[in-house]
């Protein structure tokens, strides 16, 4: 893996090796694809328009005709990607630069990782019909180039899903491609209109410019892969919690917006082996602006337990996010071991943190996926994390006993290093660490946040949830987490390592190379960047 201790290499060829070693996580074989459920186009008489369905329509392209509703499946995403020219003077200038270097980019990326179940098409919006031609030819030889070092097969494949418009957009059905916006767009697998990431148009991993097409495509099979999967869940109760609330706390500790959560019973609660939390962040692009003009920064935001009805701290950690760069998004985890937290069920007092504002929507997703399964029951606070240096590792153990009647004993743990440009090996963002859980003296269990420092890790991970093309350094790997995802816990079953009846002892520690973290200060980022440390939550999971 390409590592970045120091610094933020770029290269096509870590680029490559990368790709090479990991691919898309979801893109869609053969096999898999004759597994999607066929749906008919829908009829619609509204207008186009991002967020509604798209109607029906008929495209020129330089291969004949494209026709969406004899095309329609239901299974394909449809990305559009235009060009165009402005005067100098004009200030989307800068904009038609970018799209035009991404229009002479080289197809071969976008064709060897892109699911297979995506169509692309390629607008020349300019008004001049021979700069059309121009355009055409640009796209169509560089298509040619990547087909050629392909199999015949695979040739074919790919030249009935590129397609490269030959229309002017001026009337008919085809008009409305043009005149939804300048922006490149994409229909998703439910007929929606969908708008690409800002950061398509920055100039931000130039070196595979049409690779954010292929992100782009990845996250939309992820996104209606969930949705039917969600859709087949059966017995969910859901607890809405908040219900697209403004948020903004700001940097206050305890800040935020604490709500009543009225959950099921505490026998009813007994049942449930299964919680997630359903997410979804939104703002509008100019809110999430700052006025000085920079978007929001990937920010760390938190939904807490209260511990009583007076409890205003509220620091019992349900769930951990980071916010992408500027957009909102949706994200579904599972947090079933800390179905423990609301064992009592009845009322519950929530807090929700975040530090920019956003509109924000939770829902938790209750359900038993078998009724012979252990149920939690009961639970352990334990570490926290702090500043990343041999302090942290001074604490002593913490001792506990097995509660009567427990058949399973999890470990659960959330952890992220955050801190960057304080000190010279980037820590804790961009350094991989290790976090070892020693139980009884005995066996180890260690969490190793591995992809800190890896280029693209992050960039790869559109097909498990990753927003694409945020307006920052989205792309590249972090200490446990990503921006625009969710922290997902880690949980070992412990149960074969204590003992019952009697006094058990656990031990964190978090290690850099096998030792104590010892920061060394980076004089040229010491007043800009900020110390290393750990986010962690742990809790012991008793289950019966």
């Amino acid at each position: 893996m390409t590592r970045i201790p120091g610094g933020l290499a770029k290269s096509v060829l870590s680029f490559a090796i990368v790709f090479c070693s990991f691919g898309f996580a979801n893109a869609v074989s053969g096999a898999e694809k004759k597994t999607c459920a066929l749906r008919p186009i829908q009829a619609n008489s509204e207008a186009a328009a991002y967020g509604k369905l798209a109607p029906d329509f008929t495209l020129k392209t330089v291969d004949g005709s494209f026709s969406m509703k004899d095309e329609w499946n239901g299974c394909d995403v449809y990305v559009f990607f235009k060009t165009f020219t402005v005067p100098a003077a004009n200030p989307l200038k800068g904009l038609s630069d970018l799209t035009n270097t991404m229009w002479k980019s080289k197809f071969d990326y976008l064709i060897q990782y892109s699911p297979r179940n995506t169509h692309y098409f390629f607008l020349s919006q300019n008004a001049d019909p021979a700069q059309r031609l121009v355009d055409q030819a640009i796209v169509l030889g560089h298509l040619n180039e990547a087909l050629a070092t392909l199999p015949v097969s695979e040739q074919v494949y790919w030249k009935s899903r590129i397609h490269i418009a030959d229309d002017d957009f001026s009337s008919g059905s085809s008009a409305w491609l043009a005149n939804i916006g300048i922006e490149s767009f994409v229909i998703d697998r439910s007929q929606k209109i969908r708008a690409l990431g800002v950061g398509v148009y920055s100039p931000l991993l130039a070196d595979g410019d049409f690779l954010k097409l292929a992100t782009e495509a990845s996250y939309y099979q992820f996104e209606k892969d969930r949705e039917i999967s969600l859709s087949a869940a059966r017995n969910v109760t859901v607890v809405p919690a908040f219900k697209a609330e403004v948020v903004q706390a700001g940097w206050a500790a305890f800040g935020g917006k604490i709500n009543e959560v009225e959950f099921p019973s505490a026998n009813d609660m007994a049942n449930f082996d299964k919680m997630e939390l359903d997410l979804e962040l939104s703002c509008d692009r100019a809110a999430c602006v700052y006025a000085e003009g920079n978007y929001y920064y990937d920010r760390i935001i938190e939904v807490y337990l209260c511990r009583d009805a007076e409890d205003q701290d509220c620091d019992i950690e349900l769930g951990r996010w980071i916010t992408p760069f500027g957009l909102g998004g949706r994200w579904v985890h599972d947090v079933s071991p800390l179905l423990a937290l609301v064992k009592n069920g009845g009322k519950q007092r929530l807090r929700f943190h975040t530090v920019d504002r956003y509109n924000v929507s939770l829902n938790v997703r209750l359900s038993q996926t078998s009724s012979t399964a252990p149920k939690p029951f009961a639970y352990k606070e334990l570490f926290r994390g702090g500043k990343l240096n041999p302090a942290l590792n001074l604490r002593d153990p913490l001792t506990f006993e097995i509660p009567e009647g427990t058949k399973k004993v999890e470990l659960v743990t959330t952890t992220s290093g955050h801190g960057w440009g304080r000190d010279n090996e980037n820590c804790a963002e961009f350094c991989v660490t290790d976090h070892e859980w020693k139980i009884n003296d005995t066996v180890s269990y260690v969490n190793t946040l591995e992809t800190a420092g890896d280029t693209f890790a992050c960039f790869l991970s559109t097909g498990t949830g990753v927003i694409p093309n945020q307006p920052g350094t989205w792309y590249y790997g972090r200490a446990g987490w990503c921006p625009g995802l969710e922290v997902q816990p880690k949980v070992w079953d412990i149960s074969a390592n204590v003992k019952a009846g009697e006094r058990n002892k656990i031990r964190y520690k978090a290690l850099f190379k096998g030792g104590d973290y010892v920061p060394t200060v980076n004089p040229e980022g010491a007043a800009t960047g900020y110390e290393a440390e750990i986010n962690l939550r742990s809790y012991l999971v008793f289950s019966k």
